[in-house]
């Protein structure tokens, strides 16, 4: 999360701490615990191609894309990028976002979403603790990954509206900072 928020040119907060070799931040900046290279795979085998082809817009600095048919935002690093992403909120019927126990911010969550019959319908890896996504109306299991622990739950998108979705992770271990 620190060089995608060098390439946009956000400042991080001067909270930012390490634990166990990854990147942890405080409440602006997000969190850092790796990548899942399981849903890496995924995600390179079957993305979709057209992300652009009838998504919603998304607001200035976002870009929307797809996964499966399905469009999503995903980001919140820095204050004007969280400010754009819960701007477009009301544009995706899904809203989900990651955090810690103590409320720090998450990043490269893995995301994926199940239909009631286990079809995987939705994939996609989280570029700060917010993902919004236009699931159709539904039942569904979602599923997240962060640093190895899932956290699973089961949502109803409804036909009209949206829905908002925290997950939450342990914080990292207090002796664990270098």
């Amino acid at each position: 999360m620190i060089a995608r928020a060098k390439e946009q040119g956000v400042e991080m907060s001067p909270g930012m701490r390490r634990y166990d070799g990854q990147h942890m931040m405080d409440h602006d900046g997000g969190m850092h615990m790796g990548m899942d290279m399981d849903m890496m795979s995924v995600m390179c085998n079957q993305g979709d191609a057209g992300a652009a082809a009838s998504s919603p817009p998304a607001a200035a600095g976002l870009e929307t894309a797809r996964n499966r048919g399905i469009a999503y935002v995903t980001g919140g690093v820095g204050e004007d990028e969280a400010a754009a992403i819960r701007a477009v909120a009301s544009r995706y019927s899904m809203r989900a976002r990651f955090t810690t126990s103590t409320g720090e911010f998450t990043s490269d969550v893995s995301v994926r979403l199940f239909t009631s019959d286990g079809k995987l319908i939705f994939a996609a890896i989280t570029d700060g603790p917010y993902l919004y996504a236009q699931i159709p109306p539904g039942r569904y299991r979602l599923s997240a990954t962060l640093d190895g622990v899932e956290r699973s739950q089961g949502i109803a998108i409804p036909t009209h509206g949206g829905i908002g979705v925290s997950l939450t992770w342990p914080a990292a271990r207090a002796g664990a900072a270098g």
